[in-house]
Formats: C-alpha cells, structure tokens, sequence
C-alpha cells in the first residue's frame, strides 16, 4: 500500500482534496503513512486538525514514524496541554473556533495543506451539514 500512496499523491498535482477511509485497526499506521507522504511533496508546511488524541501524544507518536513534525502546526481539539506547536480548541463542536484559528495560521505561516485526522469525529459534535 506504501508505494500505491506514493504515486496517487503525485498523480495529484497541486490543488486537491484527498479522503482516505481508513479502517480503525489500521488506522495509525495508513494515517501516518499518508500524512508522511503528503509531507514529503509539500514545499510548504501543514496544518494538522486533530479530534482523535491530544497534541503532545500525537507529536510523539508521529516522531515514533519518522514523521517531521517540524512541518506541522497543530490543532488539537481533544487535548488541554499548551505548547508552541499546538493550538488548543475547547472542542471538535466549535467549528467557528477551528475557522479563526486555521485563518490565524494562514496569516503568519506558509501553509500548503491541512490535514483533518478524522471527518467522523466531526459529525460527532456537529451537524452533518455543517461539518461538509
């Protein structure tokens, strides 16, 4: 699958929209091998949106892949932890909250993706409608 992830990515191009769905026990694994991927064809940073973990076990658990996270800007819904890579949000429900936050970002950093580790947590707090 690794290599299969390499060459759709640069199929791609420049401006897309990716959703992969992945099943829950292979999760980590394809998360991180797609995120890794799409990290080596940026020439930019990322915004990293995560629902599932919180900040600090993430950079780590990212690091344990060989990920350069270096490259990433999180923010991180779920976690309470404040550190210089990491934006808190109270809540996968405060969309508007996520919104000024990416837009903040995108005003002091070069920002080529971001990355939202899970659209189903999403629907969780919110409106289906509201999170498409």
């Amino acid at each position: 699958m690794g290599n299969n992830i390499k060459k759709e990515i640069k199929l791609l191009g420049r401006n897309y929209i990716l959703l992969a769905k992945i099943r829950k026990e292979k999760f980590e694994k394809y998360n991180f091998l797609l995120l890794n991927e799409i990290i080596r064809s940026s020439k930019n940073n990322g915004i990293y949106i995560s629902l599932n973990k919180p900040c600090s076990t993430l950079i780590e658990s990212m690091k344990n892949h060989s990920i350069d996270v270096n490259k990433l800007v999180f923010i991180d819904c779920v976690g309470r932890n404040i550190s210089k890579k990491c934006a808190i949000i109270s809540s996968p429900s405060k969309l508007t909250d996520i919104g000024i936050t990416i837009d903040s970002i995108l005003k002091k950093t070069k920002i080529e993706f971001i990355y939202i580790d899970s659209i189903d947590s999403f629907t969780i707090y919110n409106q289906v409608n509201m999170v498409i």
